[in-house]
C-alpha cells in the first residue's frame, strides 16, 4: 500500500514473510532506490526527470507491535536518510546504509 503523505512523502507498508523480515525489508527498500534511479520518469512535454528516493525501514520482528509504533520508527529514520542526502536508504537507529 503507497499512500501520499504530504508533497514529497510517501508511505509504503511491505507485509514480509518472517523469520527474515529485516532482511526482506531493507532488500525490497534497496530494490525500491535503484530502480526509481535507473529509470527516469518521461515527462508529457517530453522531458525526462531524473529522480531518487531515501527510505526508512522499520518492522516488528514478532509481527505484534502497534502499527503506529512502527510508523514511528520508519518515519524517523526517513528524516535521518533525507539528512544525509539524497538516494539514502536508513534501517537503523545508528547508521544509513
Amino acid at each position: 500500500m503507497i499512500s501520499p503523505l504530504g508533497l514529497e512523502v510517501r508511505n509504503l507498508l511491505c507485509c514480509c514473510q518472517i523469520p527474515a523480515i529485516s532482511k526482506q525489508s531493507v532488500d525490497v527498500a534497496h530494490r525500491i532506490c535503484e530502480q526509481t534511479r535507473i529509470n527516469p520518469i518521461k515527462l508529457p512535454d517530453g522531458d525526462v526527470a531524473h529522480i531518487t528516493v531515501s527510505i526508512g525501514v522499520a518492522d516488528s520482528p514478532d509481527s505484534k507491535g502497534p502499527y503506529e509504533k512502527i510508523y514511528a520508527k520508519a518515519d524517523s529514520r526517513l528524516y535521518v536518510a533525507k539528512q544525509n542526502g539524497r538516494d539514502q536508504l536508513c534501517a537503523d537507529d545508528n547508521a544509513t546504509e
